[in-house]
């Protein structure tokens, strides 16, 4: 027969066994819950550190695809119209894709192995943009705009790798940027507008010195340069070169062409708020000197 004393500490032991059996549980639900959250943490870890890494990759090309294009652009003016000849610009998109490839070659000797762009990366298309305040670009003629497409495939030979790969996830992704670069119609490089001013270099060259004497790569950049050469200031010597007004008939102000070079012109400098064209149509009158000016020692620091 059991006494009630034995069946109180029978019970007591039960219950405790009971307790155990719960911390337990509980400890191994504890476990199981940190298992799975340090797994997902190290999953959005990998997420987020892929995410900014492609955002600034993003950011890099679109920075080399805004500069191809500034400066392969230049090159579609049309060279006909500055010299009274018929105008064709097979030759300037000719020009326009040699410069693209030089400066693609050029960022590539700087720029570190993982964002070094192949050939196929690139993508030239000539077209027009009728207004720059609205930026419309079209494949159209006469060309006076420049889209450069950037575009590195995860299938590629150099693709844009992920900074985390593995774990199931992609090695690298797409990446794709582009730029436009227009010369306004009414104007012989960049348009001034009110909130931007326009550097301007007031030289006008000789055609036949541009012709004929550009025959020397100087600073090995794949461009032929030429030598302005402006008369001394007692008129003697030969000259290439003269130095022009754009401010139409008005004298030659030699004093603020440095700032012009630097600081650049706003429509309210000119007498009409339009520079151009450079047309028979509707030339511009621009009075011109070919005798170095006094300031020349700061006009060369201005260029």
């Amino acid at each position: 027969m059991t006494t009630p004393v034995q069946f109180g500490i029978a019970t007591e032991t039960l219950q405790r066994r009971r307790n155990g059996q719960h911390r337990g549980s509980r400890r191994g639900a504890l476990t199981v819950f940190v298992l799975i959250f340090l797994v997902v943490s190290i999953l959005l870890m990998m997420l987020v550190l892929n995410w900014i890494w492609l955002v600034l990759h993003n950011r890099d090309m679109q920075r080399r695809s805004d500069v191809l294009a500034l400066t392969a652009a230049v090159d579609l003016l049309d060279d006909g119209l500055l010299e009274d000849r018929k105008p064709h610009q097979r030759d300037d998109v000719i020009d326009a894709k040699r410069t693209l490839a030089a400066f693609r070659e050029f960022n590539n000797q700087v720029a570190a192995d993982a964002l070094v762009l192949e050939r196929d990366n690139v993508t030239m298309t000539p077209g027009r943009v009728e207004n720059v305040e609205d930026g419309v670009f079209v494949k159209a003629k006469p060309y006076n705009a420049l889209r450069v497409d950037l575009h590195r495939y995860a299938s590629g030979p150099n693709p844009a790798r992920l900074m985390i790969r593995g774990f199931g996830s992609p090695g690298a992704a797409d990446v794709k940027t582009a730029s436009v670069a227009a010369l306004d119609s009414r104007l012989i490089g960049f348009c001034p507008t009110r909130r931007v001013a326009t550097p301007l270099a007031p030289l006008a060259i000789s055609a036949r010195a541009w012709r004929n004497g550009r025959r020397t790569d100087f600073n090995s950049n794949r461009r032929l340069e030429l030598s302005a050469i402006l008369k001394r200031l007692d008129g003697t010597g030969r000259a290439n070169s003269a130095l022009v007004d754009v401010d139409e008939m008005k004298p030659i102000n030699r004093s603020i062409m440095p700032s012009q070079i630097v600081d650049g012109i706003s429509p309210t400098h000119l007498t009409h708020p339009i520079f151009g064209p450079a047309t028979r149509g509707a030339a511009l009158p621009v009075p011109a000197t070919r005798i170095s000016p006094p300031n020349t020692i700061a006009l060369v620091a201005a260029f």
